[in-house]
């Protein structure tokens, strides 16, 4: 953002050849920022305001540059440029005939840390990461930005590798190193002399809690489903949340997230069956799209948040934040796998709930977030995760208007099922259907409408890439209850294939969509490598 504070004057008089006392600079402040030595200074003129402007900011820069240089210190035109658009001042010396502008900028302030700045981290933050015990980090300094980031990352991943197999967590150093990557935050600590870069992560979010969230989710499990229905929630539940993140916005989230459970829990015990989820937005708790997703999952299923006391860590997200492994009670379905499941509770990057949605099983998170081939490929697994995670729930949920938009308009949609022949002794026999995206959707329209619930659930995932199309096959289990009694439900199991087309990142496409029965041969499953891409 460009916050440079450009002073002009709005009315001047035709012969008037200063604008001292007007209310900008005095004589004795034009004279202390070209003296004092304090001061990068440049002065340009230009028969316009604006080209004056741009000259006197230009030159500036060069001179910085230039000093820098000369001293053998961090001259990243990027950085400073940077720095100069959020730092510097101009002041309008002279608007007789042509515009003479002076540009400066105090000597400490180019050499002060921006990108702590823009991180958000304070001297109280930094003491946090480095004595609470809850983080890894790791300094590095260099001459170049780049090099000195880059070290302290790689240090920081050898610490992580060899404290996890030191305690026997693991030692697949690939997952670790991933894990890092995906989490890894850095921050600028000093530019003088030599860029010191710290990096960190918070302990608990490079493996995010797989032992402790399984053991909450298997102990709400020893519950029968049929006493869970009958229990009265806590009506308050507490959420804390523990990140690097400023404490605003944590305290933010924690409160959010609070008061929107306090209301599903609190409809769940006293009138779940009277009237629906109606949460109101107070304080701007959640987005109007959050909201109607949260409301909309309710309606095939009330459900409550098993736990009266949850502390999970605060994660990156592909926009925003995160929190996974909230412990729900789906009233709904045909087993304790359906009734008991995460969620994920995803924030804006002020601390507003922006989304809720099933959380994988931690295995196949974990084969996501590996599937990579470069460090940048990190935030596209985030992204992929993300939407691997909604595009289930949107079938949960039977949100048409979401399924809708990741589809393609020209997308390939093979749909499958085993059809009975008659005889016991006899193979089922597989029926497969190519439909538009049109007909697909108004016959998934009809499924909705016609069964009471629905639930897709997602196992055994395996992630391909090729330039910016992603590949992901997926065992799927379908099962649904009909609204009439009379009806019987349908369920079943098969391989599901999407291809994701990630050129515009803001609003991925489904470009296929396949399935077939598990019996397929494995060298006949569908791929990225069975089409022929022609964009």
């Amino acid at each position: 953002m460009n916050i440079i504070k450009f002073l002009t004057l709005s009315l001047l008089f035709v012969f008037q050849t200063n604008i001292y006392g007007q209310g900008l600079l005095t004589r004795e402040q034009e004279r202390e920022i070209k003296t004092s030595g304090k001061y990068y200074f440049n002065e340009y003129s230009a028969l316009g305001a604006t080209e004056a402007k741009e000259g006197a900011i230009q030159g500036l820069t060069q001179k910085v540059i230039m000093e820098l240089k000369s001293q053998t210190l961090n001259a990243d035109e990027a950085m400073i440029k940077n720095a100069l658009e959020t730092r510097a001042q101009t002041s309008v010396l002279s608007q007789t005939g042509r515009v003479i502008i002076l540009a400066w900028i105090e000597k400490a302030n180019v050499l002060q840390n921006p990108a702590s700045a823009a991180s958000g981290i304070t001297s109280t933050q930094e003491n946090e990461i480095k004595n609470s015990g809850r983080y890894y980090y790791s300094e590095c300094s260099d001459l170049n930005e780049t090099e000195a980031k880059e070290c302290a990352v790689n240090d920081l991943i050898q610490k992580v590798i060899v404290d996890m197999v030191h305690q026997k967590i693991t030692s697949d150093e690939t997952i670790l190193r991933d894990a890092v990557e995906m989490r890894v935050e850095t921050a600028i600590l000093s530019q003088a002399e030599r860029v010191i870069i710290l990096a960190w992560v918070e302990k608990e979010s490079v493996l995010p809690k797989v032992t402790q969230s399984q053991t909450a989710v298997e102990e709400a499990k020893k519950i029968a489903p049929s006493e869970a229905i009958q229990t009265s929630p806590v009506l308050e539940p507490v959420f804390i949340f523990r990140s690097a993140t400023s404490e605003a916005i944590r305290d933010r989230m924690e409160q959010n997230v609070k008061a929107v459970f306090s209301q599903i829990n609190r409809t769940y015990s006293t009138n779940k069956e009277q009237a629906g989820l109606n949460i109101s937005k107070v304080n701007n708790n959640a987005t109007d799209e959050a909201i109607e997703r949260i409301q909309a999952l309710w309606s095939t299923s009330p459900f409550f948040c098993t736990l009266s006391k949850i502390e999970e860590p605060v994660l990156k997200a592909a926009k925003g934040w995160q929190v996974r492994n909230i412990p729900v009670f789906f009233e709904k379905g045909d087993s304790k796998e359906d009734q008991y499941q995460s969620i994920v509770i995803e924030f804006t990057e002020n601390g507003v709930i922006s989304d809720m949605y099933i959380a994988l099983a931690m295995h196949q998170y974990y084969t996501i977030i590996q599937a990579k081939d470069t460090v940048t490929d990190a935030r596209h697994r985030l992204m992929l995760l993300e939407f691997v995670e909604n595009f289930r729930t949107a079938y949960n949920r039977r949100d048409i208007n979401f399924l809708k938009q990741v589809f393609s308009n020209d997308a390939l949609i093979i749909v499958g099922k085993e059809v009975q022949q008659k005889g016991d002794s006899k193979k089922p026999f597989v029926e497969y259907k190519i439909k538009s995206k049109e007909e697909y959707i108004n016959d998934l329209k009809i499924v909705f409408d016609r069964n009471s619930f629905v639930s897709v659930k997602f196992d055994e995932i395996e992630v391909m890439k090729e330039d910016y199309l992603y590949g992901v096959t997926l065992k799927q289990t379908w099962s649904s209850k009909p609204t009439a009694t009379s009806s019987q439900g349908y369920s079943d199991e098969g391989w599901l294939f999407l291809a994701i087309d990630y050129r515009d990142e803001t609003n991925p496409q489904i470009w296929v969509r396949t399935w077939q029965p598990l019996s397929v041969q494995s060298n006949e499953k569908y791929g990225l490598g069975s089409f022929d891409w022609d964009f």
